[in-house]
């Protein structure tokens, strides 16, 4: 069976790995990302950057709005009641 194009790509770059001289079984060493990976995508070995979709303003107000009507309905569920 022949290996798919991702685990041949990840096989290379296992290759091209230097670990840093503090590096361990639990760490690449100092740094958050692989040396040479900083600026790389979290596909090819860099940091993930969690990042929320682009939504035009109609959505946006609509989205506010939206947040803005559950945080009422909250607070008047969570209204104390009658003693």
């Amino acid at each position: 069976m022949r290996p798919t194009p991702y685990a041949e790509n990840m096989r290379q770059q296992a290759k091209e790995f230097r670990p840093g001289p503090d590096a361990s079984e639990m760490s690449w060493g100092t740094g958050l990302t692989p040396p040479g990976r900083e600026d790389a995508p979290s596909s090819e070995g860099g940091r993930y950057h969690g990042k929320a979709p682009k939504v035009d303003a109609e959505t946006a107000d609509g989205l506010r709005s939206l947040g803005d009507e559950l945080a009422q309905r909250r607070a008047l569920r969570n209204r104390p009641g009658p003693s």
